[in-house]
């Protein structure tokens, strides 16, 4: 039996409505000081299993994102014969410059996992709600990857957020954001185009070559 609570009926949300949940969606990433990167069980994005176990180095996000997120979407995408030879060079390339391209020190939080507009239900009664995560320990600002892919979230969100993070965490936080954001919206690309089809493919390729380019210039942005 599945039970599911009701949360009413669907409404327009206002721009208040949206700071306010930007606001809270940083007071989530901020909560709790997690250790490791990764959760206590796989779940699944979409169809696609996610698996969350540690990686060896449990404290720092480059491993993790590597086994674990843009290294087993390569290798799907590789199985399933959506790659040629010049995709695989190019992420392969980018995975093995992850390092250069993100800070040290970047901590794990509570992400959803999965936060585009279609798993956001604004309510009359109690707020912005968020459903059907695929929820996991990684950096927050990889959760801004999905909510930039499709749109459906007002800049004004995406400010209360970065604002809030960096009021809780210091300024720090926000080190590399926009190829820390990228490398999250990257991750769902590749996501898509396993599941979609090639259509999906070259968002992707475009956005890691651009990752790329960070390392030529020295530095992420």
């Amino acid at each position: 039996m599945l039970v599911l609570e009701d949360l009413g009926e669907s409404i327009r949300p206002s721009q208040s409505e949206w700071i306010d949940f930007g606001s809270r969606l940083a007071d989530l990433h901020a909560w709790g000081k997690q250790e490791r990167f990764g959760h206590e069980h796989d779940n699944h994005l979409g169809s696609t299993v996610q698996d969350n176990s540690p990686a060896c180095d449990a404290s720092g996000w480059p491993g993790f994102l590597s086994l674990r997120r843009l290294g087993p979407m390569r290798w799907r995408l590789d199985e399933a014969g959506l790659l040629d030879s010049i995709d695989r060079e190019l992420f392969e390339r980018l995975d093995r410059n992850l390092a250069s391209i993100l800070p040290s020190g970047i901590r794990p939080a509570l992400l959803h996992g999965d936060l585009w507009s279609g798993n956001v239900i604004a309510t009359g009664s109690r707020g912005i709600m968020v459903i059907d995560p695929a929820v996991f320990h990684g950096d927050p600002l990889f959760e801004l990857g999905m909510m930039r892919l499709f749109g459906g979230f007002p800049s004004a969100c995406e400010s209360a957020y970065l604002d809030r993070l960096a009021e809780i965490e210091g300024p720090d936080v926000l080190d590399a954001s926009e190829a820390r954001i990228e490398l999250g919206r990257l991750h769902h690309l590749m996501n898509h185009w396993l599941l979609f089809g090639p259509s999906y493919g070259h968002a992707a390729r475009r956005v890691a070559s651009g990752l790329l380019s960070l390392v030529a210039r020295g530095g992420g942005v």
